[in-house]
């Protein structure tokens, strides 16, 4: 209190006061008080002034070290020189009497007066400039003069008590500000001037104390913030808290800083003290924790397939949408609601998994039925874990469930392709190998019933055998359909237009009990397929659905554009995206369960009593589409009917190309040199003995290696190359090429019952190829080879 202090320092005539170093400002430590217009800047000069409406004063005053403060004591002129001028008053008298009672009084007098007077007078100069150590040594002295410094010393004392307490006060507050760890600074709460600053403020913001002290608070905010920011109030309480705000240090690095902080009174001036707390990476990481949790939840709550937390019952928790939709309901309540009985298709099942889940706690990629919505099942591939509360030490599990319905219904019909492709290679092998053996047979038949010489009961075997080899033949070419591996003659046209060339003879091949109806779209488009090999289709499945309907029915075949692209995931497997021309042949007879579809296309399968089918009709019709580049699906519910629906590639319409009339042949013998390849000798046997019937000279080799040579070592011409299309180490195509580039102009007729290979890629025959299918009569070889040696068209059948 001011009374206090003032008491501090020698009673009520003296007085404690505070200026800055101009003078201008004066406070007694309670209220502002007028200047008396004196210079205090001569630190330690005792002052005289008197105060306006006040007495005459006597002052020392001391500049604040570090501060723009200087600290004024004062006493009252009158009580400050009472003694002395009562002890000068009585040192007159005693001096006058000391004179009156001699020289010799008078010397002691003032050896005795004179002397503490000055050791006194020092001693008040010495705490003038501020040294509180100065005692006047005269306290013993018991005489005025020794009350005098007695008061003297007692003052100067409790001075010095009094500014060693303070000093030690500031000390201790000014570790304390300085030890704090996080940055803080004292700043004016009318200029925002920074007026104390801290070593961890200096060191986390870069600026020196000098450059603090002459900086405001305001430069460490953005210049965007600083504008539209103050720091002046924070409440009339004087206290608050700032939520986090940007600051920039020294290096121009943005931070987030939370500011706390009071009001203060600072040596006189209106002050807060802030304290800084960086928050920068606190905020950075519950951000990221932020758009972590947002990107998990988006991560589930999209997830195509479906999430669920359920208890070990069965009840649903929570389940994102995809769960939901996978389902079939229209929200997440719904399903919420549901019983386990009213989700998992077997009860036996779920009872399975718990214990698995109670056992080992984990389960992976584990296919669940489900039902839906709509009462059908879905097949979904289950993956989840067993957790616990920590809280409350429930169990739950966390589950992944993926619809693969559909994928399983591909995978199934895939399997069914590769099982068929299997099938046909090795029905394939079988026909190409059964040709060579028909070849033979038919070609030996035909050779001795033109030699005559059999008699009646052996030309009637022998034509026997040879309607049998006729018989094979057709079978064996229902194998290559079916194995794709027959020769297509490919024309582009509309499917319309084919599908309009068999209504007469669907009409007469289904009876009258089946009514035949087409459904043809105008704009059907265009395909490359062989028409004879698509009737052969259409007969096929005609066939099929006139015995699926023995009591009679409706046969529809239509017709229409198809388009599948990318995203259609039924499709995506089985059929690539792109523009097709549908064919459907659909029935309304018996229809077939799954199992039976599964193996319909297999050959020799048939669901005939013996006898009544060969097995070989939708085979050759899956060999026929597939080989033409397209797709074939069946659908069939007994009793419902079935539909076969069949996916051509569409192309664009070209103009027609009118035929070259067949050339006029010359007889079918001549006498050109033909070499022939052929690696079975039965076969070559034939070929040869054919060809030189007719008059030809036949040159013979086994395999490409002794073709070339034979060639080679042959000085006359050589007008065509007769060679097998597959043979060991050198096929036909590769022969040809070398012989060709031996002889420039040599015609090539390639002889084949297995046309997968260079020359016939994927069953379609390249334009200018010569062709001739195995197994082949006499006669078709010799028209063939005179066709070839001609230049004329002629069928290879």
């Amino acid at each position: 209190a001011r009374d206090q202090i003032n008491q501090l320092f020698g009673g009520p005539a003296t007085h404690l006061m505070l200026a800055n170093t101009s003078g201008s400002v004066w406070t007694d430590l309670a209220t502002r008080v007028q200047s008396p217009n004196v210079d205090i800047t001569q630190a330690g000069v005792p002052l005289q002034y008197r105060h306006p409406g006040s007495k005459d004063v006597i002052a020392i005053a001391k500049p604040i070290t570090g501060s723009p403060w200087t600290i004024v004591v004062e006493y009252d002129s009158d009580v400050a020189f009472a003694q002395a001028r009562q002890f000068l008053e009585r040192a007159w008298l005693i001096g006058g009497l000391a004179l009156l009672l001699g020289s010799l009084g008078a010397v002691l007098l003032s050896v005795s007066l004179t002397r503490p007077l000055a050791r006194l007078t020092r001693a008040a100069e010495g705490v003038a400039r501020g040294d509180y150590k100065q005692q006047s040594g005269l306290a013993r002295r018991r005489d005025e003069l020794g009350r005098l410094a007695g008061a003297f010393d007692s003052m100067v004392a409790r001075v010095q008590e009094s500014f060693a307490a303070r000093s030690a006060s500031e000390e201790r507050y000014r570790r304390l500000f300085e030890s704090v760890p996080l940055p803080q600074w004292v700043y004016d709460r009318d200029s925002l001037r920074i007026l104390a600053v801290n070593e961890a403020a200096i060191e986390h913001y870069g600026y020196s104390r000098a450059e603090f002290l002459g900086m405001s608070v305001l430069d460490v905010l953005p210049p965007e913030d600083a504008k539209r920011m103050s720091y002046s109030t924070h409440g009339d309480d004087g206290h608050g808290k700032d939520a986090s705000r940007p600051h920039v240090k020294k290096d121009g690095t943005l931070i987030e800083v939370e500011t706390s902080g009071h009001s203060i009174d600072f040596d006189g001036v209106p002050a807060r003290i802030a304290i800084m707390n960086d928050v920068t990476a606190r905020n950075r990481a519950a951000q990221a924790v932020r758009q972590s949790e947002e990107k998990y939840r988006r991560l589930v709550h999209e997830a195509p397939i479906g999430v669920t937390l359920s208890s070990l019952l069965g009840r649903f928790i929570v389940v994102n949408p995809g769960f939901v939709s996978m389902l079939g309901h229209d929200s997440e309540e719904a399903v919420l609601a549901l019983q386990p009985r009213e989700v998992y298709a077997s009860e036996e099942q779920r009872q399975a998994l718990l214990a698995r889940f109670q056992e080992r706690g984990r389960i992976k990629r584990e296919e669940i039925q489900l039902i839906r919505k709509d009462g059908t099942l879905i097949t979904t591939q289950f993956t989840g874990r067993l957790v616990t509360d920590d809280g409350t030490g429930e169990q739950y599990v966390e589950a992944t469930w993926e619809d693969v319905t559909e994928q399983r219904r591909v995978e199934r019909q895939f399997q069914q392709a590769q099982k068929m492709e299997a099938v046909g290679q090795l029905a394939g092998g079988i026909a190409h190998d059964f040709n060579n053996l028909l070849t033979i047979i038919i070609s030996s038949s035909d050779l001795v019933l033109a030699d005559g010489a059999a008699s009646d009961a052996a030309r009637a075997d022998i034509e026997a055998i040879r309607t049998a080899g006729k018989s094979a033949a057709t079978l064996t070419r229902q194998l290559l359909a079916f194995s794709r591996q027959q020769v297509l003659q490919p024309r582009v046209m509309q499917m319309n237009d084919l599908l309009s060339g068999t209504g007469k003879l669907l009409d007469r091949l289904i009876g009258e009990n089946i009514e035949l109806i087409t459904v043809l779209a105008p704009d059907a488009g265009t395909v490359k397929v062989d028409p004879g090999q698509i009737e052969q289709v259409i007969v096929n499945l005609a066939v099929n659905a006139r015995d699926a309907m023995p009591n009679g029915g409706r046969l529809t075949i239509e017709s229409k554009n198809v388009a599948f692209s990318e995203d259609l995931k039924e499709h995506k497997v089985l059929y690539p995206a792109g523009k097709y021309v549908s064919l459907i042949v659909s029935d309304t007879g018996i229809g077939m369960d799954s199992e039976t579809q599964s193996r319909v296309f297999e050959p020799f399968f048939t669901t005939k009593e013996p006898g009544e089918g060969t097995g070989l009709g939708l085979a050759t019709v899956y060999g026929i589409v597939r080989q033409s580049g397209g797709f074939i699906s069946v659908y069939s519910e007994p009793g419902q009917g079935t539909s076969f629906k069949i996916y051509f590639p569409r192309v664009d319409p070209i103009a027609s190309v009118a035929e070259e009339a067949p050339r006029t042949l010359k007889p079918l013998g001549g006498n050109e040199t033909i070499l022939v390849v052929e690696d079975a000798p039965a076969v070559r046997g034939i070929i040869r003995q054919v060809l030189t019937r007719l008059g030809y000279q036949v040159l013979e080799a086994h395999d490409g290696e002794s073709a070339i040579a034979l060639s080679a070592k042959h000085k006359g011409a050589i007008e065509l190359l007769l060679t097998d299309v597959i043979m060991p180490r050198m096929g036909g195509r590769v022969l040809a090429d070398q012989i060709s580039r031996q002889r420039p102009g040599i015609r090539v007729l390639y002889v084949s019952g297995y046309t997968d290979d260079a020359i016939v890629r994927h069953g379609v025959l390249e334009p200018g190829v010569n062709y001739l299918e195995k197994p082949f009569t006499p006669d078709t070889l010799a028209k063939k080879v005179r066709g070839v040696l001609e230049g004329a068209a002629i069928s290879s059948s």
